[in-house]
């Protein structure tokens, strides 16, 4: 336990104890017409025996800061978090390029395998891929091709189904992974720009050990990508989408997949839905749905030193019983709106050379295998550089096993603020200095946490930091409403 912290069972015997008196207190309050300050203020206590019932009430109002209002985010501005599970639109366009691998659901095909349409289509051409189980390697090298299969339900609707995927009414692209002289293969591997995969269940036929597994993959030489209303499952790494960095590069699209189980240590990258370690710009990620992915349902690596991700939107996502959300070396992002229920490990983690961010209205719900709801640090992702300018607002956190939202390892001039944190075993919101890594020990500086409110936390406001800000740390807490603090003038008991 923290120093200053206060066990879990002597916080709920407080609790019950002024639950008991919040009745009369209030009663009392409104008999004597006076603010509770005033009453103080006025001698009322001393006119009581230390002690007594009346003693103990207005003591009690005292304690409570009528003027700090709880500004932090409500439960309506959450109610749309997480995946729309919107299916695909219909696509009324002409299928001059029809494939079908045994010509049952689309007997008028031209081709048996997407590859074969593929090889004569032009640039830009519309493949439409009927229900089948295609057993290949798939490999789009003509910039705007779009590849169309069968899809008709929505990403959470996919995940949460039952049972095998079936070839009478799905494309399935079953490849092997296995590639003669590499430890990876590729389901669908997009080496142009501008093409579009939709509407496929991408897994792989086997997974062979020391063999990584990846369904989709879009390479980061390409850009105006779009991958969408796709399921990933059983691979290594569900999509692993990147793109160029080149000035006036198209943005690129991941939205609406499903990414499932996707957790084969082939001895590289495993158990992540959507991943990215080759640099990503210009990006959106939205109402994507994760499940049984145990490392992350959302991971970007990019390079502090080579290729650092910049401009992503990750927004309407929501991952259940999955991995984390997991941003590394990424300049200049939006976390927006995500539902992240029972993670593995922590909810979501900002890493080193994180720089220029905003991570707002956002749901997340720990679980009894969780570690942190949210957590800024430094030692993520190779050199150490700090997280720095992210601005962490109007998020609810609550149920984890350690801090609601951390901040750690030397991070600074980040904002917290407005956020609802809540039933988390250790601190609400913890600042820590302690070494957490391989990286030295680093107070975080100069950050500000601010009008957020807490509650059933232990304690719910923590920073063992020293320097001039408030109550001696490094960093500046304003207007927090909690009830607990490990040194005092770090949050207050308000309404």
């Amino acid at each position: 336990m923290r120093p200053g912290m206060r066990s879990s069972s002597s916080i709920v015997t407080g609790r019950r104890q002024m639950r008991n008196t919040l009745v009369p207190a209030a009663v009392l309050a409104g008999a004597l017409l006076l603010q509770p300050r005033a009453a103080a203020a006025g001698g009322l206590l001393l006119l009581e025996k230390p002690g007594s019932f009346l003693a103990n009430v207005l003591k009690l109002i005292a304690d409570i800061d009528l003027t700090l209002p709880d500004e932090a985010v409500t439960d309506g501005e959450l109610e749309d978090c997480g995946s729309d599970d919107q299916p695909p639109d219909s696509d009324d366009s002409p299928k001059l390029y029809l494939v079908d691998d045994d010509k049952r659901q689309c007997p008028f095909a031209q081709f048996k395998s997407i590859n074969d349409a593929i090889l004569v289509a032009p640039p830009g051409t519309k493949i439409f891929v009927c229900p089948g189980t295609y057993r290949e390697n798939v490999l789009v090298s003509k910039p705007g091709l779009q590849l169309i299969g069968p899809r008709s339900v929505g990403p959470k609707t996919a995940c949460l189904s039952s049972g095998s995927p079936d070839p009478t009414r799905e494309a399935i692209v079953s490849y092997d992974p296995r590639v003669p002289g590499v430890t990876f293969g590729f389901g669908i591997d997009v080496e142009a720009s501008n093409v579009v995969i939709q509407g496929f269940t991408v897994q792989p036929a086997l997974n062979a050990p020391g063999v990584s597994s990846f369904g989709i993959f879009a390479r980061d030489t390409t850009s105006g990508n779009t991958v969408r209303n796709n399921v990933a499952q059983n691979n290594s790494v569900g999509i692993d989408f990147n793109s160029s960095a080149l000035p006036g590069a198209a943005p690129g699209f991941v939205q609406r997949n499903c990414l499932r189980n996707n957790n084969h240590d082939g001895g590289g990258p495993f158990g992540d839905g959507i991943y990215s370690d080759l640099g990503l710009h210009n990006a959106y990620i939205q109402h994507n749905f994760c499940t049984g992915n145990p490392t992350t349902c959302i991971v970007l690596l990019g390079s502090v030193l080579v290729n650092q991700n910049t401009n992503i939107e990750i927004s309407h996502n929501e991952a259940v019983n999955d991995g984390a959300i997991w941003l590394v070396n990424t300049r200049n992002f939006l976390v927006d709106s995500n539902k992240v229920i029972n993670p593995s490990n922590t909810g979501m983690l900002f890493g080193g050379g994180d720089d220029g961010g905003v991570v707002s209205y956002n749901d997340l719900r720990g679980g009894a295998a969780s570690v942190h709801g949210i957590s800024i640090r430094s030692d993520e992702g190779g050199p150490f550089v700090p997280a720095r300018n992210i601005y962490v607002k109007r998020n609810r956190v609550a149920g984890f096993p350690f801090d609601g939202i951390q901040l750690a390892e030397g991070v600074t001039l980040n904002t917290v603020e407005a956020n609802r944190v809540f039933d988390n075993v250790m601190a609400g919101i913890g600042v820590v200095t302690a070494q957490l890594s391989d990286m030295p020990a680093t107070p975080p500086t100069n950050n500000t946490i601010q009008k957020n409110h807490l509650r059933e936390n232990n304690p719910d406001c923590y920073d063992d930091t020293v320097g001039s800000g408030t109550a001696g740390t490094a960093n500046d807490w304003i207007r927090n409403n909690g009830e607990t603090e490990n040194r005092p003038g770090l949050c207050k008991k308000g309404r």
